[in-house]
């Protein structure tokens, strides 16, 4: 809808605007082609409709025109508006449009040059009205622009730049698509503007008066704007404080915007490296250190400032730096070995006196010590004049590597020469005879062997293993650790798996670790089918899914708990197997891929290394229930051959498993819930299409299908609207009820139709002509009506009612006549 310009400013600004667009056009213009007019048409008493009401809106080469019908009652007449412009110096005008109803935009004009445009109206008949009065309109281009143009700003007050055509009178302005309620303001080329306070993107909306009073095209620019900045992060590479010069340190700054300007600053007023832009709202710099860099501890402080020239507060953060070229080596000597247990090393003084830390003394098995992964930090000094130690943790006979680190104050390091230590070695205990196993059952097997009489005596080790040759076996497991000579016996009760064969070997160890085994011996444990687990019921029911869990199975050769499933009662092992676990402390398993609102059976089988296996008892179990999938209402059309207004509805067929009917509901409006009208209930969803009939005519309907399952759980598909045919009323029967004595009384049935608009009373002096309306009633209750006749009147009057019904635009629609009465006022 086009916006109107308020009655006082145009009394004010644009008098001649307003006497231009307030009148229709009575008569023919001298300006257009008098060739094209056409003659009056007759069935309008020689009348054609007038325009009035003209209204523009200018833009880009383009006008957009609107106008009104003097009488609006004369608007089922028209069958089309040509629309005609010419130059301003060009006295032809020319068609440029024609259009089924106002209004039109037309484009392709010259900014800037003035046009005429005129409006033509055609009738059904064929027939076309003079041309209407002149509308003079001048196209231009109209723009604006917030702050030159930016994408951001920091203040909520802006500057607009207004771009329009010479002579523009006013604009209005506002944060608003809608600017009905905003004040029209001077035109000015720069103006200042308030947006909204809050954060984010902001629009501004103008529109022009031109020189000619006529309002231009909406137009708009965006901004955004942001009046803070932040730091969010500031993260430094390598997860290290302390560097040396030449290597490179990576600073990465999170502001969350991108465009604006970040740097760190090294230390109290230190050296700023600035951050490079990823244009993501991250900033990053590779800082390779330079040569002359030396700072202890030092602060790293971040800074940002945003495009909108925002500052954010500076960023200190936890980790501080310190770039120093680290200590000087000493040289380790080769070591000596004055016992089985023990090797002294020994090494040159470090040179750095005041920067000293301690030296570390580190060793590995094998060559390479800084890269060794079991290398180990023997001892920490702290005195500089100190330069030996004695390992006393090595075992006899065995070759070590020591490398000597020397670590400053500021934590750098350099490691010394790597050296290698060879330990003396030492004679081994006697071993003991392993006696042969006694009790041997599934879950326990006794052992005992002789006593050591090693005067070194530290421990007996007893080893098991799956293999004839224990020591050797990969999977071999010390079972324990006996540090008592006297005690010769064990029972081993440690994760037997039955029917398996296990071989015992035990060792003596002496006191610097020199070990002998005794003699290997054997024992067969019986196998027994596993006892059973108890399966509990579901702990979490889901629409496709059920949570199990059970009791943990105390089987010594456990091999895999098998979850089976079954739709009915007797679940076994040939049915489906839901999930297989080898681990035996998982005692649960989440079943997935269930259909809803369906019970299923289920069994556990505890299975053993051998094969063997036992059931678990049996449980049922139901998922939850979901609503059903909606179907899809495909059509709702009119039987036109039915006796009554009747509606055919087709619908999709629904695919739920637990179906248990349609219902189909009906409202007049829409927003179809199970609260409204229930036209049907169908139980066989194979059954997609309904007839409703004995609706009625001229009315609206609104469906919708709702699928029901047997938890009454319901899903409503799409709704569609339909409006049934309008049909005539039924006529009424009109009566005489009294005549003479200077008038006459009529009356007539009341009308029936649920879409009563009016009764129309006609008179005519004979009983075909009904031209002269006596009267509308738009009140369905109004049956009677008299008319007064004046004493010289000795006329016979005929009389006809015609019942209207209300059509969808509000006017008249069908109508019905009634039988013909006639009187006389005077006898």
């Amino acid at each position: 809808m086009l916006n109107r310009i308020h009655l006082s400013l145009i009394l004010i600004l644009f008098v001649p605007a307003l006497i231009l667009l307030s009148f229709g056009w009575m008569g023919c213009s001298k300006d257009h082609d008098d060739s094209i007019t056409n003659p009056r048409d007759p069935e309008q008493s020689g009348e054609t409709p007038i325009l009035m009401g003209f209204e523009t809106i200018v833009g880009n080469r383009s006008v957009t025109l609107d106008w009104q019908l003097a009488d609006s009652t004369k608007i089922g007449l028209i069958r089309a508006y040509t629309v005609w412009f010419r130059y301003y110096d060009n006295p032809t005008f020319h068609q440029v449009d024609s259009v089924a109803a106002p209004p039109t935009e037309i484009s392709g004009f010259t900014n800037g040059e003035p046009i005429r445009l005129a409006v033509r109206v055609v009738l059904k008949s064929g027939l076309q009205g003079e041309l209407s009065r002149e509308i003079t309109v001048t196209p231009g281009l109209f723009s604006i622009l917030i702050e030159n143009g930016r994408e951001s700003a920091s203040s909520a007050r802006v500057r607009l730049d207004l771009q329009a055509p010479a002579g523009t009178q006013g604009v209005y302005l506002g944060n608003d698509a809608d600017l009905s309620a905003a004040a029209l303001s001077p035109f000015n080329e720069t103006t200042f503007w308030d947006l909204e306070p809050n954060e984010g993107s902001h629009t501004v909306y103008a529109q022009f008066v031109n020189a000619e009073g006529s309002r231009s095209s909406i137009v708009h620019d965006d901004i955004i704007l942001d009046t803070q900045a932040s730091i969010r992060t500031l993260v430094i590479s390598p997860d290290t404080s302390i560097f040396h010069p030449g290597e490179t340190v990576t600073f990465t700054m999170d502001a969350g915007e991108s465009g604006g300007e970040a740097s760190i600053v090294i230390g109290q007023d230190g050296r700023r490296k600035t951050l490079h832009d990823a244009a993501d709202g991250i900033y990053s710099l590779d800082y390779l250190i330079e040569e002359d860099l030396r700072v202890v501890d030092a602060t790293l402080t971040g800074y940002f400032a945003d495009a909108a020239g925002n500052n954010a507060d500076p960023l200190v953060i936890s980790r501080r730096m310190t770039v120093d070229p680290g200590p000087t080596a000493v040289t380790l000597s080769v070591p000596t070995s004055p016992s089985p247990t023990s090797i002294h090393l020994s090494w040159t003084q470090a040179l750095d006196g005041e920067a000293f830390f301690e030296y570390r003394v580190i060793r590995a098995e094998a060559a390479d010590v800084p890269n060794q992964e079991g290398r180990e930090v023997r001892t920490a000094i702290s005195q500089r004049s100190q330069t030996e130690f004695v390992d006393t943790s090595v075992e006899p006979g065995k070759e070590y590597y020591y490398i000597v680190q020397v670590v400053d104050s500021y934590g750098m390091k350099a490691n010394s020469n790597e050296v290698m230590g060879r330990s003396a070695t030492n004679a081994p205990p006697s071993p003991v005879t392993l006696n042969h196993p006694t009790n041997i059952s599934e879950d326990g097997v006794g052992l005992s062997w002789s006593r050591s009489l090693a005067p070194d005596f530290s421990f007996y080790r007893i080893v098991r293993g799956q293999t004839d040759d224990p020591m050797t076996d990969p999977e071999r497991i010390v079972l324990n650790e006996i540090h008592d000579a006297s005690s010769t016996i064990y029972e081993d009760t440690r994760e037997l798996k039955q029917g398996t064969t296990f071989w015992y070997v035990v060792v003596v160890v002496d006191d610097l670790g020199t070990a002998a085994a005794s003699n290997i011996v054997s024992a067969d444990i019986p196998n027994l089918a596993p006892q059973p687990v108890s399966l509990n019921g579901p702990s979490v029911a889901g629409e496709t899914s059920l949570a199990l869990n059970w009791s943990r199975s105390n089987d010594l050769d456990f091999a895999a708990y098998h979850l089976h499933r079954a739709l009915s009662s007797g679940v076994g092992e040939a049915d489906l197997e839901v999930g297989e676990i080898t681990r035996l402390e998982v005692t649960q398993l989440l079943d997935t891929g269930l259909t809803e609102n369906t019970e299923y059976y289920y069994r556990l089988f505890v299975e053993d290394e051998s094969g063997l296996s036992t059931g678990s008892n049996e449980i049922a179990a139901r998922t939850a229930n979901a609503d059903p999938p909606a179907v899809t209402l495909q059509s709702v059309v009119q039987d036109d051959d039915a006796f009554t207004p009747t509606l055919v509805l087709n619908w999709s067929q629904s695919a739920a498993h637990d179906f248990e009917s349609y219902r189909i509901y009906r409202d007049t409006s829409p927003g179809v819930t199970p609260a409204s009208n229930l036209v049907r209930q169908l139980i066989e969803s194979s059954v997609t299409r309904i007839e409703d009939s004995g609706l009625n005519d001229n009315t609206r309907y609104v469906y919708r299908v709702y699928v029901y399952d047997d938890q009454d759980a319901h899903a409503g598909s799409n709704e569609i609207s339909v409006t049934t045919d309008n049909e005539a009323p039924d006529p009424v029967m009109l009566t005489v009820t009294a005549s003479g004595f200077g008038s006459i009384s009529l009356s007539w049935t009341q009308s029936d139709a649920h879409d009563f608009q009016s009764y129309r009373l006609y008179r005519s002096l004979n009983s075909d002509n009904f031209t002269a309306l006596v009267g509308t009633w738009p009140n369905r209750n109004q049956t009677g009506h008299s008319i007064a006749i004046t004493e010289s009147d000795t006329s016979t009057y005929f009389f006809r009612l015609t019942v209207s019904d209300q059509g969808i635009n509000g006017n008249p629609d069908h109508s019905a006549v009634s039988n013909v009465v006639s009187a006389r006022g005077w006898e």
